[in-house]
């Protein structure tokens, strides 16, 4: 059994209209594994932001962290899937709740 087997986990962020957000869910490592996100209308994926390992690990993530925009005030609901594109199904979901002020 797989975490996506389980509930999705959920989270909630709170950023200002405007300003870039960090997700916390690093890029995955060599191995294949990827975040895939779904956006809803109103936000938009920034390039992501640098942030590399205090010190080099072989298999560790590569040091990057994705970034989202928001202009609008409100709720928004960003999907997650944690896999790799090839398989059937993701290892880990998440649901983020954008609240956006």
């Amino acid at each position: 059994m797989t975490d996506a087997d389980a509930q999705p986990t959920q989270l909630l962020i709170e950023a200002t209209a405007g300003e870039a957000l960090t997700l916390p869910f690093p890029k995955g490592p060599a191995t294949g594994y990827e975040w895939q996100w779904r956006l809803p209308e109103g936000v938009t994926r920034l390039p992501d932001l640098p942030d590399p390992p205090p010190e080099m690990m072989p298999g560790a993530p590569d040091g990057s962290l994705p970034q989202l925009l928001v202009e609008v005030p409100g709720d928004y609901e960003v999907y997650g899937e944690f896999g790799r594109p090839w398989e059937d199904a993701p290892q880990r979901r998440v649901v983020i709740t954008l609240r956006i002020r």
